[in-house]
């Protein structure tokens, strides 16, 4: 009873509180629950629509990475591109030095096979001289034994070595092979000879007349110091001695040689400067000896 009484108590207030019955209330509170979960129900909705939003690509965002990737493609395009311009110079560049180097060697080859086409011949001349050489020193020995003999007999005449010529108290040599200034001046000394020393015109006549189709080399230089021609028996080249071909002699440099043209050679009647390191063939002279010859 008593619990009645509290319920019913209970009721009552809610209704003056309220101003309704207990069916009404219930049905309020319905309504406030309906409200409430509607209410809860557009904050989920909210947040679901956040979460979406948050999860999708603005237009702006996916241009601004398509254009970020096309920055980086051509980036790494013009870099290649650059990377085989630079392999293109280098291969064109090693090609170019290639081609250079091989006319190279090949010119070089090409003066080496001269140079030793003209060694083994300069060798064969040489040995021919040799033996040539050889030769007078035997006519030496046998000439001294002339004179020797001579001078018990009482005799008289100049005699030269076989293959010289005599002259007017001289023997003169006309080789048959070539060499350069130099080298003939060395054969001839050591022949006992000198190269050939001209001081008068009846000489160089004399020389001339001999058919000289080719080039002789003479004993004569330039001398540097003195800035004038000067024989190889120390005496200088005086105006009424010259036999200089017309133009010579001529400019002082060979351009071909890349040489001075400090050495002369005797020419048919005349002369002309050369390149003393040219090879051509040379004319010795020496004394003949006077031997007394009476029968």
């Amino acid at each position: 009873m008593a619990d009645e009484d509290e319920e019913e108590g209970w009721d009552g207030w809610r209704q003056q509180e309220y101003g309704g019955s207990p069916e009404d209330d219930s049905q309020g509170q319905t309504k406030q629950r309906l409200r409430w979960s509607e209410g809860n129900r557009e904050p989920q909705l909210e947040d679901d629509q956040m979460s979406v939003d948050e999860n999708s690509v603005s237009p702006t965002e996916s241009e601004e990475e398509t254009t970020l990737c096309g920055a980086s493609w051509k980036k790494v395009a013009i870099g290649s591109l650059m990377i085989a311009a630079v392999c293109a110079i280098v291969a064109v560049i090693l090609y170019t030095e290639g081609s250079r180097m091989k006319r190279e060697l090949l010119s070089k080859k090409v003066a080496l096979d001269y140079a030793f086409h003209n060694y083994n011949k300069v060798s064969d001349s040489m040995q021919r001289e040799i033996k040539q050489t050889e030769c007078a020193r035997y006519e030496d020995t046998f000439m001294n034994w002339l004179q020797s003999f001579c001078k018990i007999i009482n005799c008289t005449s100049d005699l030269c070595h076989k293959y010289w010529t005599p002259y007017k108290g001289h023997c003169y040599y006309f080789s048959k092979s070539i060499l350069g200034w130099k080298e003939s001046r060395q054969n001839c000394i050591l022949q006992g000879a000198e190269l050939l020393v001209i001081h008068s015109e009846e000489e160089q006549e004399f020389v001339a007349g001999f058919n000289l189709s080719r080039a002789y080399w003479i004993g004569i230089k330039d001398n540097p110091v003195e800035s004038s021609w000067m024989w190889v028996d120390g005496t200088f080249l005086h105006s009424d001695e010259m036999f200089w071909d017309q133009g010579n002699p001529d400019s002082y440099f060979d351009y071909d040689l890349e040489a001075f043209k400090n050495c002369v050679m005797l020419r048919k009647a005349t002369w002309a400067n050369a390149v003393c390191s040219s090879p051509h063939y040379w004319i010795c002279k020496r004394r003949s000896e006077p031997i007394p010859i009476k029968l």
